[in-house]
């Protein structure tokens, strides 16, 4: 019997390193976060419907983003005070 032609291993494993380097690349990717940060803190569009809810969420998600971005700040200065 005749065995397959196989890929030396060489290849197939730069080709499977490259695969899981592009899957880590997508899965780390954070611009949308970035963009969202930027469009919370945007005045809103007045030719964009709104209601009662989504301002409340919007609200909340400033509070909540500089809540956050607070304690970073004090646990770095506080790291750094060391």
């Amino acid at each position: 019997m005749y065995r397959k032609a196989v890929a030396p291993l060489s290849l197939a494993s730069a080709t499977l390193t490259t695969h899981i380097v592009n899957r880590l690349i997508d899965y780390f990717r954070i611009g949308p976060v970035f963009r969202y940060f930027i469009n919370v803190f945007r005045k809103p569009d007045p030719s964009k419907p709104t209601s009662v809810n989504l301002r409340m969420m919007h609200g909340i998600n400033r509070i909540s983003i500089l809540m956050f971005l607070f304690a970073v700040i004090v646990y770095t200065v506080r790291h750094c005070a060391r």
